[in-house]
């Protein structure tokens, strides 16, 4: 599987650095270990709304109505990702369908003035 990462200039502290870091990593774990993707792409910036991670795989996709049975046999990555964003006021936005791959969105606003985004490859 090849990762492509792209990250922009990030003024935030320490708490969403770290929520930052732990979300990526869980989203590339489940692209590797589930999606069957050949490329991942993962971006972070600092727009308008504060930070935005896109985590994007031309994987198998899945229906998302199946979630909730995977929720009840005991898989609860996505949803533990979920509230953790929840917790920090931010939002994580899952797309996919089956043969189509998956987008997943994460934004957590940040306060105080925006800075440059720069893009680093």
């Amino acid at each position: 599987m090849n990762v492509e990462v792209t990250v922009g200039e990030l003024d935030c502290g320490a708490r969403v650095r770290s929520l930052i870091h732990h979300v990526a990593q869980e989203l590339v774990r489940n692209a590797a270990n589930h999606s069957r993707a050949r490329r991942v792409t993962l971006s972070v910036e600092r727009n308008t709304s504060g930070i935005l991670l896109r985590v994007v795989d031309d994987g198998r996709g899945f229906d998302r109505g199946g979630l909730e049975q995977h929720h009840r046999q005991g898989h609860m990555g996505l949803r533990l990702l979920e509230q953790r964003v929840r917790d920090a006021g931010g939002r994580l936005d899952i797309s996919s369908s089956p043969g189509r791959g998956t987008t997943v969105e994460m934004t957590v606003p940040i306060p105080g003035p925006r800075s440059v985004t720069a893009k680093l490859s």
